[in-house]
């Protein structure tokens, strides 16, 4: 029998099949705020959201659960990438903001 979880993921990954990025995200994510630990949720969330900064953290996520994901590593550096470059005015201001989504962010560990 599949878990309720389970049976999440599959619905989840059959929206994005069929390009519904935002259900697919949304039942991802009901996942995330249910198991903070659940790679494949981080890893539908890292596929098929718009946000830089969602992709980006929920990559982070994923890799501190399963540091040696390759794809996941290789997707966090291709994201980073798309990052423009902090002048230094930049770099102080973002230093005292985070930047993170309120939904990845309630997944770090308390």
């Amino acid at each position: 029998m599949m878990s309720h979880h389970e049976v999440w993921i599959k619905q989840a990954t059959e929206l994005a099949h069929i390009k519904r990025y935002d259900d697919a995200r949304e039942l991802a994510l009901r996942i995330i705020r249910e198991d903070a630990c659940n790679v494949s949720a981080l890893w539908l969330v890292a596929c098929v959201t718009n946000s830089l900064n969602e992709r980006r953290n929920a990559l982070r996520a994923l890799l501190r659960i399963q540091p040696s994901n390759l794809a996941a590593r290789q997707m966090l550096s291709e994201t980073e990438q798309q990052f423009p470059k902090p002048s230094s005015a930049d770099a102080h201001v973002s230093k005292n903001r985070a930047k993170t989504s309120n939904v990845i962010r309630s997944i770090k560990a308390e």
